[in-house]
């Protein structure tokens, strides 16, 4: 398959493995609770072999 096309279809080397996530959450205001919350996504983003990449703002 040619070049042009792979890019096109966005295969083998053109791929794109990432995805966008935006949440809107209500947290707890005790900031150790917020502290375990952050904590159990990122290990259950782990166990799915996955990476959060980027920030949390607090609004």
């Amino acid at each position: 398959m040619k070049k042009r096309l792979r890019k096109k279809l966005r295969l083998r080397e053109f791929q794109h493995t990432g995805f966008a996530v935006c949440l809107s959450l209500s947290l707890p205001d005790i900031e150790e609770e917020r502290h375990h919350f952050w904590a159990r996504l990122e290990k259950a983003v782990e166990a799915q072999r996955m990476y959060v990449i980027g920030r949390a703002d607090d609004f």
